[in-house]
């Protein structure tokens, strides 16, 4: 018995269901690299007024896709407007090169703090939609700037364990180059890095939408075919 075109379009509904369903995915999400408080010796680094970006080097200890990181950033003062652009990069000789991504965050996103915050109020940067795969061993930066004449500040510290795989950095704009720029061999930004070791392949949105045309187009098809014979 062949097939009638309400069954071929209920059957192509049903494969894009679940093609659809195929799509969620809660990945496996680990803690990877940090330098956590508490610090013996507190700092703040500010940034902003389009004058400066700073950040911080750190080593993938954990392979998989860069799912996100917490970082302890402040706003300076309440009347902050500007946006924040936090960047991820490839690094050569340990210092930013490629850019792999590029986040806005509104000025609101961050605590009012005028120096250093204690405790210090992380802020989560979600990067999982920029698909960074990082492998154990891979030396990455981030960094943060502001989209105007606000500024911020970037917190951190020095403790007895420091973090010994990576180290701040600072660079002048509009054209300076990036260089690392400690303050004592034992103060890093406070940050948290989160890795995916089980990222899933996810159809893009458009190969949904060809999968679900191509299927009802051969129902209607096959309903031609039967009126033209019939």
């Amino acid at each position: 018995m062949k097939p009638n075109c309400r069954t071929l379009m209920a059957f192509a509904a049903a494969v894009v269901t679940i093609l659809v369903g195929t799509t969620s995915h809660a990945g496996v999400i680990v803690a990877d690299q940090a330098n956590l408080p508490p610090f013996t010796t507190l700092s703040a680094a500010g940034f902003g007024g389009q004058t400066n970006e700073r950040g911080q080097t750190f080593t993938v200890g954990i392979g998989g896709r860069l799912d996100s990181i917490s970082v302890a950033i402040a706003r300076l003062n309440a009347g902050q407007t500007n946006d924040v652009v936090f960047r991820i990069f490839d690094t050569v000789g340990a210092i930013p090169a490629t850019e792999r991504a590029a986040i806005t965050l509104s000025a609101t996103t961050f605590s009012v703090g005028g120096g250093v915050l204690d405790p210090f109020v992380f802020v989560n940067i979600p990067l999982a939609s920029f698909n960074i795969s990082v492998a154990p061993g891979d030396v990455l930066a981030f960094a943060a700037v502001t989209s105007g004449s606000g500024f911020f500040s970037m917190q951190g510290g020095a403790n007895s364990s420091p973090y010994a795989s990576g180290n701040r950095i600072f660079r002048s704009l509009p054209s300076g180059s990036f260089q690392v720029n400690t303050f004592g061999p034992t103060v890093d930004f406070a940050f948290q890095t989160f890795v995916d070791t089980d990222p899933a392949t996810v159809p893009e949105p458009s190969t949904l939408a060809l999968a679900g045309v191509g299927l009802l187009s051969l129902g209607l098809h096959r309903k031609r075919v039967g009126l033209l014979y019939s």
